[in-house]
């Protein structure tokens, strides 16, 4: 839990100073700019862990369909390939509110999965 800014004064006490006051803004300004900068940086991390994701998924695409194509014709009991179930994929929509690197990343993985052509791409 974050820590909170408490300032209780007892009724008796006059209103704070204009200097207490500036360090009491100052001190919320330099909070609230230490977690901007970790919002940030967890933006980046986030960026690369999707980027990740997208090369893990990639080769394992690459690598389930060179499994597929090498048992062609033979039997595939004792396969590890499974095929998995189709499902509908919807092209993502960029709103402009959110980072586009991540809608690119997106659309790629959209392209992968329907092996599209780079002519469907356009």
């Amino acid at each position: 839990m974050p820590p909170t800014l408490i300032c209780a004064r007892p009724a008796a006490m006059a209103e704070p100073s204009n200097s207490e006051l500036k360090e009491l803004i100052n001190s919320v300004l330099t909070k609230v700019t230490a977690v901007e900068g970790e919002v940030s940086s967890l933006k980046v991390d986030q960026a690369r862990l999707h980027i990740a994701v997208n090369n893990v998924q990639s080769e394992r695409m690459e690598h389930a369909g060179s499994s597929a194509a090498g048992a062609k014709g033979k039997n595939v009991v004792g396969s590890s390939f499974s095929p998995s179930a189709p499902h509908k994929l919807r092209f993502p929509m960029f709103d402009g509110t959110s980072d586009p690197i991540t809608w690119v990343h997106r659309c790629e993985q959209f392209f992968r999965q329907t092996q599209s052509t780079d002519d469907d791409k356009v």
